[in-house]
């Protein structure tokens, strides 16, 4: 178990104007569990973990997911960070990957892109099935939620939900402090419909498996949202047949949000010129990672090591080849030289 990196530290009380301790307070989390292991917890960007933390057993599933909404222009450097994690976190802790992709939630609030993010969560798909075959990850499961947003178990699930958790408790469940912001039906159905995504009883349905827990990988800004999951789960396993258990069935892993280029926002909602975009020119990306302050370039060097940990992190161009390892285009033009060299 790593301990957490002052980098991490530094960027949280600059996007945050709070201590890591208070973030951790405020989102009631505590020490992440040893068995718990990731290239977050490895690079110090954990801040803590939420629900149960006890050892998990077998029907155990991970679960995580990028923002495709940013991801309009192509696959940004955090997306790409966000599927790796989940597949080295599956392989180290022994569980099931599953992969959220949130085709539902964006055509919500954005229906007139809805082709746009359809794209997207094939690349992401792409990507996810590269990862996986070079980190021996077997099966995985994908849940692209515009496809199973019409299932019965879904709109039931989402019935249920109002019964837990108000609309006026889902709007604004991304912002941490300050007041919540001006009330949007869209997407508080939009969080709706990412919370249901998020309980094992609908993705049982999904999966066609059962789901006796699910370990999610979340960041400061969704956590407060994995954390209503909770709540609605506990509420489907206390009115089930046999009553609630002494637990829930969810926990969840905080980190950091990867920066962007310039370390002032994190990448998701960073400007244009300040995301790095993973399909870019090798040479792009170098120049990018170039640019990138001393302690922005550390938290993404650190994370990376887990790729490969004799890699000089400190060398822009070292780092840039390292990611493009993992992008499905980037490696096949790289094969594709070494044959035409030989």
């Amino acid at each position: 178990m790593s301990d957490p990196s002052p980098d991490r530290d530094t960027l949280l009380t600059t996007w945050y104007e709070a201590t890591p301790r208070r973030l951790g307070e405020h989102l009631r989390l505590t020490a992440t569990p040893s068995w718990l292991d990731s290239p977050v917890v490895g690079a110090g960007l954990a801040l803590g973990a939420g629900g149960d933390a006890g050892r998990p057993g077998p029907g155990t599933w991970v679960a995580a997911g990028p923002c495709l909404g940013d991801c309009s222009a192509g696959l940004t450097l955090e997306a790409l960070a966000v599927v790796y994690n989940l597949f080295a976190t599956a392989r180290a802790a022994g569980l099931r990957p599953l992969l959220h992709l949130g085709t539902a939630e964006l055509e919500t609030t954005d229906p007139q892109l809805a082709p746009t993010w359809r794209r997207v969560a094939e690349e992401v798909r792409a990507t996810a099935e590269h990862c996986a075959r070079l980190l021996g990850v077997p099966e995985y499961l994908v849940c692209e939620t515009g496809e199973h947003s019409a299932h019965p178990a879904v709109r039931q699930a989402v019935a249920r939900s109002r019964d837990v958790v108000s609309d006026a408790r889902l709007n604004g469940v991304y912002d941490l402090f300050g007041p919540p912001r001006p009330p949007s039906q869209r997407h508080v159905e939009a969080a709706r419909s990412c919370l249901v995504f998020h309980t094992p009883g609908v993705l049982e349905q999904i999966a066609g498996a059962p789901v006796d827990r699910l370990v999610v990988l979340t960041d400061v800004q969704q956590a407060a949202l994995v954390a209503l999951a909770a709540e609605v789960d506990e509420a489907e396993l206390g009115s089930a047949p046999g009553g609630a258990r002494e637990s829930g069935r969810l926990t969840w892993l905080v980190q950091c949000p990867f920066p962007a280029v310039d370390g002032s926002a994190r990448m998701f909602r960073a400007a244009p010129a300040q995301k790095l975009h993973v399909t870019a020119d090798p040479a792009v990306l170098a120049y990018d990672l170039a640019r990138m302050p001393a302690p922005v370039l550390r938290v993404w060097g650190a994370f990376w090591s887990a790729v490969d940990p004799a890699f000089h992190a400190a060398d822009p161009a070292e780092l840039a080849d390292v990611i493009g390892q993992l992008t499905p285009d980037r490696a096949a033009d790289r094969q594709h030289r070494r044959a035409v060299a030989c």
